[in-house]
């Protein structure tokens, strides 16, 4: 909803904010929940619905619902299992019937993926990086037109994750193709795709 900005705070809390700018009530605070024991370290919205990531000794990816008053209504959540949780994103898991959404969340020592709608969740450990026996996934960048996002870890390695196309709206999830892109040389920050989905824009 474009009439309201979200907040990851520190002090555990997500904040929307006003962000219609023809309201007089512009900029300013609508709504705070406590959503984590620590730190809300990110948070993605689609379609009106919210997934935020707790860090530290949190590990938990809670999704909620905004209501049209900027309100937030918690809805479910999961639990890596390991330690610390570092970015949430919403990816395409496009199917032959309808679009659908996935969450992905990168953690310590992998990856969860989980349905919104049916709660089921699959994790993926790190057995899949050869070479980073134990490293935490630091960002998720979604691809816009096609059941794919990208990764970025705290060693530097690049992964592109591509998911299997769901045949119905009831398909379990499939683990999926991951392929090592390149090595960036340091810590992965940020990764995005570009407009044109074909380019990854990455920052250490």
């Amino acid at each position: 909803d474009r009439r309201f900005l979200l907040s990851a705070s520190g002090d555990n809390t997500i904040k929307v904010w006003n962000a219609d700018t023809n309201s007089p009530r512009f900029g300013q605070l609508v709504a705070s929940v406590r959503a984590h024991v620590s730190g809300v370290v990110s948070i993605a919205e689609s379609n009106g619905l919210v997934v935020s990531a707790g860090g530290g000794s949190d590990n938990q990816i809670k999704l909620w619902r905004l209501q049209t008053n900027g309100r937030l209504n918690f809805v479910r959540s999961w639990r890596t299992p390991l330690y610390g949780v570092y970015s949430v994103a919403f990816v395409n898991w496009l199917s032959y019937g309808s679009p659908k959404r996935l969450i992905a969340a990168g953690s310590k020592g992998g990856f969860l993926l989980a349905d919104p709608d049916s709660n089921t969740s699959l994790w993926y450990p790190f057995p899949w990086m050869p070479v980073e026996p134990l490293t935490a996934v630091l960002t998720i960048a979604p691809a816009e037109s096609r059941n794919e996002f990208s990764i970025g870890t705290e060693k530097g390695s690049v992964y592109s994750v591509y998911l299997v196309r769901p045949q119905s709206q009831r398909e379990p999830i499939h683990y999926p193709d991951v392929l090592l892109l390149f090595n960036y040389g340091s810590r992965v920050r940020a990764i995005s795709y570009d407009t044109t989905n074909d380019f990854l824009l990455i920052g250490g």
